[in-house]
C-alpha cells in the first residue's frame, strides 16, 4: 500500500506558502521605498565636462534624446554630434514617414544644431545597441585627429549597459567614454512602475543586460 503523505509535511508547505504571500505583500506595501533603486542601478551619469569634441547620440527615445543632445551642443558641452543610421521600418520603406535617424537629424537642426556639426557616417544600417555602438566606435577611431573623449547620450535607463558596451568597443583606442543621461521623459527612476512604458523599459533593460552578458558584450 502507498504511504500517505505525513501531515507534518503538508503543514510545512502551507507555512511556506503563507510566508511567501506575506513576503510578497510586504514588498508591495513598501515598493515606493525600494523600487527606485532597481532603476537607479541601471543609470550612469559621468557629468561630462564641457568641450568634448563629439557626442554620440543613440537612437530610440526620440522624445528626449535629440533635445538633450541639442542642449549639450548649445551649452558647449559637445562640439559635434555623431549618430548611426537605424534600419528603416516598413512605413519608412514605403515613404510614409522618415526613418528614426532622419527624424533625429531634423530635430537637431530645428533645435539649432548646424548641419555641419552633425556627423552621419551612415555606411551600414544598425538594428541593435550593440551594432549601433560598433558603428559609432568604428567611425570615431577613423577620425584624424582621433578624439581623446566622447560623450555618450541615451535614455537614463539605458546608460549603464550602453556605456559598458561602448567602452568595450573603444578599448585600446585611447578614446574615453563619458556617459550623459537624457532628461527623463514620461517616467523617472522614482515612478517608473506607475506606467506601462516604465515597467516595460526597466524590465526589458534587465533582460537585455542578461542577454549581453551571455553573449559576452558586457
Amino acid at each position: 500500500m502507498a504511504k500517505r503523505p505525513a501531515a507534518g509535511c503538508g503543514r510545512c508547505v502551507f507555512r511556506l506558502l503563507i510566508a511567501a504571500a506575506l513576503a510578497v505583500g510586504l514588498a508591495l506595501a513598501v515598493r515606493d521605498a525600494w523600487l527606485p533603486y532597481a532603476a537607479l542601478a541601471l543609470q550612469r551619469d559621468d557629468a561630462p565636462r564641457p568641450g568634448a569634441p563629439y557626442l554620440a547620440l543613440l537612437m530610440g527615445g526620440i522624445e528626449e534624446r535629440p533635445a538633450a543632445a541639442a542642449a549639450a551642443f548649445a551649452t558647449g558641452r559637445a562640439q559635434n554630434i555623431v549618430l548611426a543610421h537605424c534600419e528603416l521600418g516598413a512605413a519608412a520603406l514605403l515613404g510614409l514617414e522618415k526613418g528614426e535617424s532622419e527624424r533625429s537629424v531634423a530635430m537637431l537642426e530645428a533645435l539649432g544644431v548646424p548641419e555641419a556639426h552633425i556627423l552621419r557616417p551612415w555606411r551600414h544600417d544598425v538594428s541593435s545597441t550593440s551594432e549601433e555602438l560598433a558603428e559609432l566606435a568604428s567611425s570615431l577611431t577613423a577620425l584624424e585627429p582621433r578624439p581623446e573623449r566622447v560623450i555618450l547620450l541615451t535614455s537614463w535607463y539605458h546608460t549603464w549597459r550602453a556605456g559598458r558596451v561602448f567602452e568595450r568597443r573603444l578599448q585600446g583606442s585611447g578614446i574615453a567614454v563619458e556617459v550623459l543621461p537624457a532628461r527623463p521623459g514620461p517616467f523617472t527612476p522614482w515612478d517608473w512602475w506607475h506606467t506601462e512604458r516604465g515597467l516595460i523599459a526597466v524590465f526589458q533593460e534587465y533582460v537585455k543586460i542578461a542577454l549581453y552578458r551571455w553573449r559576452g558584450d558586457l
